[in-house]
């Protein structure tokens, strides 16, 4: 029963309800989730403080010593002088560039055609858009802070069909203008396709590249053929 919570939890419903619904549906997943995308009219949600804010911890707490560390440095070098090396200064003139830009307002991209697709054109293009998955994007979210840090490792979105997690993949690569974003299909795409994007992003060097590959667990794709890329931060996976 536990897991079938834990995996109803991770779509992104409040604990008390997935309990309700898996014991409603007798503990069936797939009775449980219709349940709670369908209740019946005489259920009532359960109270907002029946269970505790989910908060996360930010992501660069994780690199807190590594920012003490160069903060000492820099009170050491103002003691002493301007005597820092240009490649040191270089390096903290890209750091705080780098920072700045992740923190400005995220701008919607172009607008779709008006002859695409309704969904198309209804598909959120900015984080704020996104309706609902507040455990992944909401403001305490690890997340939203590696975003805002410019740390974005990468990553699995998990989910039914039609929960979001390819307009979530597109609103994160427009969130900063440090990325680009190519979508493969693993259906149809094979192992020179991924070749050819992460010689792409090695070749860009103002840009990370998030390579999304959809419908993952039916490739046929080898990992082995992006895992380096991944492992050298050639690509956001």
């Amino acid at each position: 029963m536990e897991t079938e919570i834990q995996q109803l939890v991770s779509m992104g419903f409040p604990s008390a309800m997935a309990a309700q619904a898996l014991s409603a549906g007798g503990g069936d997943l797939l009775k449980a989730t219709d349940w709670l995308l369908n209740p019946p009219p005489n259920h009532s949600p359960p109270p907002s403080n029946s269970t505790p804010p989910n908060i996360q911890p930010k992501i660069n707490q994780f690199f807190h010593l590594h920012t003490n560390k160069n903060q000492t440095h820099q009170e050491h070098d103002n003691i002493d002088g301007d005597e820092d090396s240009p490649p040191l200064l270089l390096h903290r003139k890209k750091r705080q560039k780098s920072a700045e830009i992740y923190e400005t307002t995220q701008k919607p991209s172009a607008a779709p055609p008006p002859h695409a697709p309704l969904s198309e054109r209804m598909r959120p293009r900015v984080l704020d858009e996104v309706v609902g998955q507040d455990h992944l994007l909401g403001k305490d979210s690890l997340l939203r802070s590696a975003i805002a840090c410019g740390r974005l490792p990468s990553f699995v979105l998990w989910g039914p069909p039609g929960t979001g997690k390819t307009s979530i993949a597109r609103a994160i690569a427009n969130s900063s203008p440090l990325l680009r974003f190519v979508p493969l299909s693993a259906v149809t795409s094979g192992v020179k396709d991924v070749r050819d994007a992460v010689d792409a992003a090695r070749k860009s060097k103002t840009k990370r590249t998030i390579l999304f590959i959809d419908e993952s667990t039916a490739s046929q794709i080898p990992t082995d053929s992006f895992l380096p890329a991944i492992e050298d931060g050639s690509i956001i996976f």
